[in-house]
């Protein structure tokens, strides 16, 4: 994998011009972590279509199940894995703790909402390859230009409300 060589290279060149930025105090440790930065950059590139196939299949189902109300079943399920290797006490608080707050709807709204604002990140950044398709273009200044389309279209006060 020749390709992949060359992008890893062009990627720990750019970790590294950004480690050299870094304020003294923590340079030497940025120059350290970006190789293993790289490799983390890797699996995370390769992971989100497997993320997003799955996520899409689990809602997909979710909707098949519906009318069976599979929310009542979270817990059943839960329960189930955690006795299966889990950490089945530390779960089960957890659940319980849930639910005594009634935060579950809370922290589905937030993660939906997290999600919602990736997804809008995601598309966006699809539409800005397709018009940049062919270019030549320097490391950082893809990573610039993908941060500055990931900031123009997520609603910060969305995410800061979700966290």
């Amino acid at each position: 994998d020749g390709e992949d060589v060359d992008v890893n290279a062009e990627r720990l060149a750019l970790l590294q011009g950004l480690g050299e930025k870094a304020p003294e105090s923590i340079r030497p440790f940025a120059l350290k972590c970006a190789p293993g930065a790289v490799k983390v950059w890797e699996l995370v590139e390769k992971l989100i279509p497997m993320l997003t196939l799955a996520y899409a299949k689990c809602i997909e189902l979710y909707e098949k199940l519906k009318p069976y109300h599979p929310d009542d079943l979270v817990p059943c399920f839960l329960g189930l894995a955690c006795f299966f290797g889990g950490e089945f006490p530390m779960c089960i608080a957890t659940v319980v703790a849930i639910k005594v707050t009634g935060s579950g709807k809370a922290i589905k709204g937030s993660v939906t909402a997290i999600w919602s604002e990736a997804e809008k990140v995601i598309n966006e950044e699809i539409k800005d390859e397709k018009d940049h398709e062919g270019e030549e273009i320097k490391p950082h200044e893809l990573l610039t230009r993908k941060a500055i389309v990931a900031l123009k279209v997520m609603d910060p006060a969305a995410l800061s409300t979700s966290m």
